[in-house]
């Protein structure tokens, strides 16, 4: 009896056990499975960057912009141009002009008034702004795998109305860390970088505060588009106001990636607190205008109708305007439906030009001139050959030395002889004209009486193919066309502040962004001269039409 019980038992102790094996084996299989599982969601999110913020611990600004609720300094006026290839900055008290020399407070050996529009992150995890970016990614980005950002700027014209910046994130060639990194991340950072040394600038130079009221510029973009990159860049500027403050004087170091991320996020946050710092968005034709025009007072009733020409780095934007003056009073200006137009080449082009042609002169002395040697040149040539392209067309002629100390001199004459630049400079004036052939003709004809005046501004005004088109009588949709260049220096830049003459074009839209009275603009476009009022007759008494 004993013995059958005690088998019985083990019996069910054998049951017990094959049912405990059976059960270890199916956990272990589903283990597996989710040990596969997890590695599939790892190797995908590896592979797409997650829209989700990397957690981070938070940062508390302290900045002084978050204990005022008006501006300081009530007279002062600080005009952000945020440009395409360089920055600048200018600032009025009352009429006085306060020149920023933003350039030369950033160091790097850039230009005096200007920071280039540049980003770069190093390898180490490090985000460096204008000529330092410039300068550290030459060899990094030449030898392949990397890439700088040249064109911020670039984020706003070439976005969709209502993107959102801040949910597209930058690549491995850009970022090489494992931080999320956004566009709109780094729009802030290079705006508070721009916002830094305007600031320090104001208080150091100037005496001023730096939480002035400021404007910043924008390109002319059709109403759907300006309205969305007006509203982007007011809470990018904002979020930069206390980026600034956090960084101020930690800029040429580089800043880390992921504490740049937790200050700009927590400036998120704030931006609206410091949004009362920011004035209206002003379109940069507007702002050159204005700069040629400082302190005009007409003495006349008359309307003329001028093409604003900003010639950039990276783009030549054409846009055209009927300006009505008033007698004892200031300019209204009206943009004209159909003018508005982009040239997406510019001073980089013949920067890129100049690059070949001094390259192809220095394989001809050194043949066979070995890879390594050939990198280091061209990585030096990149970081000099605006100055050398600015002096050869200032003097005529220059001279160079590369970097293996390689001399040469380029002739002006012979390089505008050059197949590329006769190529360059045909096409835009092709694209000037596109241009005006895209207003109605009754402009031309009534409301200019078949002339244009020019006004050519920006780093390339004083290129000789971009003066050229102001000596051109295009026929323009069947009218005879007659164009009058405007001097690229204003009368009153040459008698009164002869220093910031040869800069003055590059200098024009931030200059006249920082102006106290600026020419009344109508947001209103109608389609022909007949139709530029609600009353539908010219906003002054058309005495001359059809004379």
């Amino acid at each position: 009896m004993e013995n059958q019980l005690f088998e019985q038992i083990l019996a069910r102790l054998d049951q017990m056990a094959a049912q405990s094996a059976a059960a270890l084996k199916q956990t272990a299989q589903s283990m597996a499975a989710i040990e596969r599982l997890t590695a599939r969601v790892a190797a995908l999110e590896a592979a797409s960057p997650s829209t989700t913020p990397t957690v981070m611990e938070p940062v508390v600004l302290a900045s002084e912009a978050l204990t005022l609720n008006t501006p300081k300094n009530k007279g002062v006026i600080l005009c952000l141009d945020f440009g395409t290839a360089r920055s600048k900055a200018f600032a009025t008290d009352s009429d006085v002009l306060l020149d920023l020399a933003i350039g030369q407070r950033a160091g790097h050996g850039g230009a005096t008034h200007s920071v280039l529009s540049c980003i770069f992150i190093t390898d180490e995890g490090r985000i460096h702004f204008g000529e330092a970016a410039a300068s550290m990614s030459e060899l990094p980005v030449m030898n392949g795998g990397r890439r700088r950002i040249d064109s911020i700027k670039a984020m706003i014209t070439n976005s969709a109305p209502g993107s959102d910046l801040t949910a597209v994130f930058c690549d491995s060639a850009v970022n090489p860390t494992d931080a999320k990194l956004s566009d709109g991340d780094l729009l802030t950072l290079y705006l508070a970088y721009l916002t830094d040394m305007a600031g320090l600038e104001l208080s150091a130079r100037h005496g001023k505060s730096r939480y002035v009221l400021r404007r910043f510029t924008t390109p002319v973009f059709d109403q759907k588009q300006q309205q969305w990159a007006d509203e982007t860049l007011r809470h990018h500027y904002c979020e930069a106001v206390l980026v600034a403050d956090y960084f101020t004087g930690r800029w040429n170091d580089g800043i880390e990636v992921k504490e740049a991320l937790r200050v700009v996020r927590a400036s998120r946050r704030d931006r609206e607190r410091v949004r009362y710092l920011t004035g209206d968005p002003l379109m940069e034709p507007i702002a050159a205008f204005a700069s040629r025009f400082r302190g005009f007072t007409s003495t006349e009733q008359r309307r003329v109708l001028i093409t604003i020409i900003d010639a950039g780095a990276g783009t030549i934007d054409f846009a055209t305007f009927a300006i009505s003056e008033n007698l004892n009073a200031g300019l209204t200006m009206f943009t004209v439906q159909g003018s508005i137009h982009v040239f997406k080449k510019a001073g980089n082009e013949i920067d890129r030009i100049l690059h070949k042609y001094i390259l192809d002169q220095a394989q001809q002395k050194h043949a066979g001139i070995d890879k390594a040697t050939m990198a280091r040149i061209e990585a030096d040539l990149s970081l000099q050959q605006r100055r050398i392209k600015e002096e050869l067309f200032r003097d005529g002629r220059r001279e160079y030395q590369l970097a293996d100390g390689t001399r040469g001199e380029i002739i002006l004459a012979d390089f505008l002889n050059l197949d590329a630049v006769k190529v360059f400079a045909a096409d835009l004036q092709m694209e000037f004209v596109k241009s005006l052939k895209g207003m109605d003709p009754s402009w031309i004809r009534e409301c200019g009486r078949y002339k244009l005046y020019v006004v050519a501004t920006g780093g390339s005004a004083g290129l000789p193919m971009v003066a050229a088109l102001g000596k051109l009588n295009p026929r323009v949709n069947e009218i005879p066309t007659e164009c009058h260049g405007m001097a690229t220096i204003p009368a009153w830049v040459s008698t009164k502040y002869p220093e910031l003459a040869q800069q003055y074009p590059q200098l024009a839209v931030a200059i006249g962004g920082a102006q106290p009275v600026l020419p009344t603009y109508s947001e209103k476009q109608y389609v022909q001269f007949e139709g530029l009022s609600d009353a539908g007759k010219w906003v002054i008494e058309p005495a001359l039409r059809g004379a």
